[in-house]
């Protein structure tokens, strides 16, 4: 495997925007030895986005890059497709709505490629928004991968991602179980980008963040409004139980502690409902400790139990060691 990075963007319908995307990758500012391509993945767009892709690609033949195609809908069969025609050793998932900053890929490489400890690495995302958001939406800013993660330790916003490919190959080739399969469509489905991280810290690795890595994130109108949000939210609620499950092996609890969770939610729930009577803008928090317990009814006690077995049985057969700080 070479040394460099592919820059992967997972495209559905995306004409409105991928220009600009791709523009800012035009205008990284790289060391001329470092080498790196831009693979864009046709995920069934019925648009102009790949003709329009085609053109600016003519216009910048000094970069690599290429077109590839997955008819299987949703982000999480994109990103496998992308990561399979990667050629480098590192890999950046831009979403098409991104904008990276010049040195976004250059900055990514040397934090991720200075310690091999770290599995992955993310940035800070800045909101470039059609319309100005409510304080509704404000107060929620990390559902639209917005502001810093240097505080993270446990999971990283799947929008400027970079990874390891080697991890992502170990998980394709020895076919991890993955439970959360992202977006399809229009269907705002969650939680696969922090299930990858999940598996990362498994593995004995560590999460890296930096807001040195700043992108633009251009938000349009019809996401700012509550309806939306309420998607996001359902989507991250009915995520939160699995990627529970993957918290509780990391810091090597009995699957016991899932019922003590849902305990937790409940009064939290509870607190926030409380809370929202007195200030509205809490709504986003009250909404989503609901969603979490209405995915906890969705997924079963059964199933999670499955689900935490079926992890378990990898970590034993990998030998997996959680590096100490991640725990």
């Amino acid at each position: 495997m070479k040394t460099g990075i592919s820059i992967i963007i997972c495209c559905y319908n995306s004409e409105r925007i991928i220009s600009r995307c791709l523009q800012h990758l035009f205008n990284q500012e790289t060391d001329p030895n470092l080498q790196w391509e831009i693979i864009l993945v046709n995920n069934n767009c019925t648009d102009n986005t790949e003709k329009i892709a085609q053109e600016l690609f003519k216009k910048h033949p000094h970069i690599e890059s290429k077109i590839i195609i997955e008819n299987k809908p949703g982000l999480a069969f994109a990103r496998t497709k992308g990561i399979q025609n990667a050629q480098y050793s590192y890999v950046i998932f831009c979403d098409d709505d991104n904008l990276l900053c010049k040195n976004y890929i250059q900055t990514a490489y040397s934090i991720i490629n200075s310690d091999n400890t770290i599995g992955a690495c993310g940035g800070m995302g800045i909101g470039e928004f059609e319309t100005p958001p409510s304080p509704i939406i404000q107060r929620m800013q990390d559902c639209y991968a917005l502001g810093s993660q240097e505080k993270n330790i446990s999971f990283l916003y799947g929008a400027g991602i970079c990874i390891r490919k080697e991890i992502y190959d170990r998980i394709i080739n020895y076919k991890y179980p993955l439970f959360l399969n992202g977006r399809t469509g229009n269907q705002l489905l969650a939680g696969d980008d922090s299930e990858i991280c999940k598996w990362i810290i498994l593995m004995g690795y560590k999460l890296k963040s930096s807001n040195y890595l700043t992108f633009k994130h251009v938000i349009p109108k019809n996401r700012l409004d509550i309806k939306y949000l309420k998607k996001m939210l359902q989507g991250f609620g009915y995520a939160a139980p699995i990627l529970k499950v993957y918290d509780i092996q990391i810091k090597q609890y009995d699957f016991f502690y899932i019922q003590l969770y849902v305990i937790k939610i409940i009064l939290e729930l509870i607190k926030t409902a409380i809370i929202y009577t007195i200030n509205p803008q809490s709504y986003g928090d009250m909404y989503f400790r609901y969603c979490i317990l209405k995915g906890y009814y969705y997924w079963g006690y059964k199933y999670l139990k499955k689900t935490y077995k079926q992890i378990s049985s990898i970590i034993n057969a990998q030998n997996f060691k959680v590096l100490n700080e991640c725990k």
